[in-house]
């Protein structure tokens, strides 16, 4: 692990907040099915980023870390985007959820994954 450079690690955040971004998009997209729990969604989503967790530091080459870093994430790109939506009814917003219409939430999500996406390019840019 220690062959990693800094525009290595600069790579690996680009492709992770792309998987981020990507793990968001479709956790918005499978969560509209109607036959999706999206707390079972959530919950599921957030056990295997812990497990995908555990096995980062038995990854001792790039491609291990590249592999790792995608796969987690998009991941907790979903649980993230999940959390938010499951907090809705928590909060009595019932109007963005008897909805069908409104998307609000997923756009927010996804403006908030382009942002990572942003950000990780400006890291990029630097090196």
């Amino acid at each position: 692990m220690n062959d990693v450079d800094q525009k290595g690690a600069a790579s690996l955040l680009k492709y992770l907040s792309l998987a981020n971004t990507i793990g968001r998009a479709g956790a918005g997209i499978v969560s509209d099915l109607p036959f999706i729990n999206p707390i079972w969604l959530n919950n599921f989503a957030l056990v295997l980023g812990g497990t995908v967790l555990i096995f980062i530091p038995l990854m001792q080459t790039y491609s291990g870390l590249m592999a790792m870093a995608v796969i987690y994430g998009g991941i907790i790109g979903s649980a993230i985007l999940l959390s938010g939506i499951m907090c809705m009814p928590l909060m009595c917003l019932s109007r963005w959820e008897n909805n069908p219409k409104n998307r609000d939430a997923s756009v927010l999500g996804l403006f908030s994954a382009m942002c990572c996406r942003c950000g990780s390019k400006d890291v990029e840019a630097k090196e």
